[in-house]
């Protein structure tokens, strides 16, 4: 059996390139991947591309660099590149392995390893995680990807309405911090996972963040309205599991008090660290949020009461 991934990639030979100051637009592409070994299987337009449909993986190359200008900014991406083939030609297309979320950039130069193909690529190493980025979140206008959210902009919550968002953050972690945190390896919720088909798609999170888990998941009798349970304790539901994964980019949004979103049709906690609210409780998840983000201990925005709800 294979499952499918959508990955953001440039449309770029590294070992060509592109003319410096022309501009990358990441595309979304389908990867399928197998499920016995989670290697990249085949890889599809997101869509009607006809410029990459009824294209086949041929081969894949490791170790490539592109340097980047975004936002004024100078960037320097690590990653894999895939060659799509057809009849009428060959399509190349570029992945990050270091955790970078792709984006709208200049282009300014490309490098190569020894051009020595590999027989495969797991999907660990170019699927990069976001709220961890891809997920899709509520807001007043419509489900956006959480990687283009900014502070102001406004999100459903659970129970208080609109809110707008006080603080983003988006943190890279790479292999050697995963290597002293392994507990901080995120965790996969697959599609249906949490009953009624959701979530509507493959979403990753924090292992400590905490996601509403309603009725038809806990034991008859129950009446309690939900609870909010740490990811790495659904692990033991079917379609949920520690994400196999190098490295991953960390987004992190919260609000001036704790709240719930609606993330791919499901509630996940916008954890508040400063919520006094929150006193008591396990430290597990700020510690892990302190440490990856060290600013946010110096923030103190406004905060209430949490919403009454049950924490596992």
């Amino acid at each position: 059996m294979k499952t499918s991934y959508t990955v953001k990639f440039y449309c770029l030979d590294p070992r060509n390139g592109v003319p410096p100051g022309d501009f990358l637009v990441p595309i979304n592409m389908h990867v399928s991947v197998s499920e016995n070994d989670g290697t990249v299987a085949a890889i599809a337009p997101n869509g009607n591309d006809d410029l990459l449909l009824g294209m086949k993986l041929t081969q894949i190359f490791e170790g490539d660099t592109v340097g980047l200008e975004v936002g004024g900014n100078y960037v320097e991406v690590k990653g894999i590149s895939f060659v799509l083939c057809s009849k009428v030609g060959a399509r190349y297309l570029f992945a990050p392995t270091d955790g970078s979320i792709l984006q709208g950039a200049k282009f300014l130069w490309s490098s190569i390893k020894t051009r020595s193909a590999l027989e495969q690529v797991r999907i660990g190493q170019i699927a990069v995680p976001s709220s961890t980025p891809g997920k899709l979140v509520a807001t007043p206008t419509g489900q956006r990807p959480v990687t283009e959210l900014q502070k102001g902009d406004q999100v459903i919550t659970r129970g208080h309405g609109i809110k707008e968002i006080s603080w983003i953050g988006h943190r890279k972690i790479c292999e050697r911090e995963l290597q002293f945190f392994p507990k901080s390896l995120p965790v996969l919720i697959g599609q249906g996972a949490m009953g009624h088909g959701l979530p509507e798609r493959d979403v990753l999170v924090g292992s400590n963040t905490r996601v509403l888990v309603t009725n038809h998941l806990k034991k008859p009798g129950h009446r309690k309205p939900g609870l909010l349970v740490s990811a790495r304790y659904l692990t033991s539901f079917a379609g949920v599991s520690i994400a196999d994964c190098n490295s991953f980019c960390w987004t992190h949004f919260m609000f001036d008090r704790h709240e719930l979103v609606l993330i791919d049709g499901i509630w996940i906690e916008s954890f508040q660290p400063n919520d006094p609210s929150l006193q008591g409780l396990s430290n597990s998840q700020s510690d892990e949020l302190f440490l990856f983000f060290p600013e946010l201990r110096k923030q103190s925005p406004k905060a209430s009461n949490l919403c009454q709800l049950n924490r596992v």
